[in-house]
């Protein structure tokens, strides 16, 4: 039997005419109606010709024409005599449209820009941050220092006042007492934990407490008690964070 009268010949033969007059066409509709045509596949029923179907999905984005569909490749694979499949037609991308979609060297270069601008940003917080906790943990134990102190003055004869310049009380060198009728300043050091340490200039000292009286102010028979707590104490005096606390007291 000749090969060219042969159904499976005919089949090819015919396919091959409509898939001439069907690619055209597509090339004509295709970038002037925006589709994506997704063309699939189909075995060929034997004794009768092939016909291959097209699947045309109208994609609506708001009105917009979407982004020009991807170039397909057709191949034809023949029927197989060994395990009775028929012959079909495939559709692949082609190897422009797979290298087509893939990031650009300037993408990668913005994108990397933005990230690198992004991580800066961030970075920079950082030590405002740092900062910040900083200067709020100095705040808490500047007012933790003038709360000890006004304990001291109130809980202590006014005609002599207490003011602690160590912790061990029980030895004199600890301590300094005032009289609340008169006026007086002294400058005291303490440390981390908000402990005294003694007179300043003391090098162990991280906080500075300058306490002053001043008698009849603002009525008779009452003295204003200024404490200013400064730190870091071992920076010069224009450098420091200043912390001021008032109270009165009767004399």
């Amino acid at each position: 039997m000749n090969s060219t009268n042969s159904p499976r010949s005919s089949s090819f033969l015919s396919c091959k005419a409509l898939l001439s007059t069907a690619r055209p066409l597509a090339a004509l509709i295709q970038p002037r109606l925006g589709f994506f045509w997704i063309i699939g596949r189909m075995p060929m029923p034997r004794g009768i010709g092939i016909l291959p179907m097209f699947w045309v999905h109208l994609l609506c984005r708001g009105g917009k024409r979407p982004p020009a569909p991807t170039p397909l490749r057709l191949k034809f694979f023949p029927a197989n005599s060994i395990n009775g499949k028929p012959g079909r037609f495939l559709f692949s991308k082609s190897v422009a449209a797979v290298k087509k979609s893939a990031f650009s060297l300037i993408e990668v270069v913005l994108a990397l820009a933005v990230i690198a601008f992004a991580i800066t940003g961030i970075m920079g917080l950082f030590p405002v941050a740092l900062r910040s906790a900083q200067e709020s943990q100095r705040e808490t134990r500047a007012t933790l220092i003038a709360r000890q102190i006004f304990s001291d003055l109130q809980t202590s004869p006014a005609t002599n006042a207490l003011i602690a310049t160590g912790t061990n009380l029980a030895s004199s060198g600890n301590f300094k007492t005032e009289s609340l009728s008169n006026s007086w300043t002294n400058s005291i050091g303490y440390d981390e934990a908000g402990l005294p340490v003694g007179l300043m200039p003391t090098p162990s000292a991280n906080f500075v407490a300058n306490i002053s009286s001043t008698p009849n102010v603002p009525v008779s028979g009452l003295s204003r008690i200024q404490v200013d707590v400064e730190a870091p104490a071992q920076a010069a005096s224009t450098n420091r964070s200043k912390y001021t606390f008032v109270t009165l007291m009767r004399q």
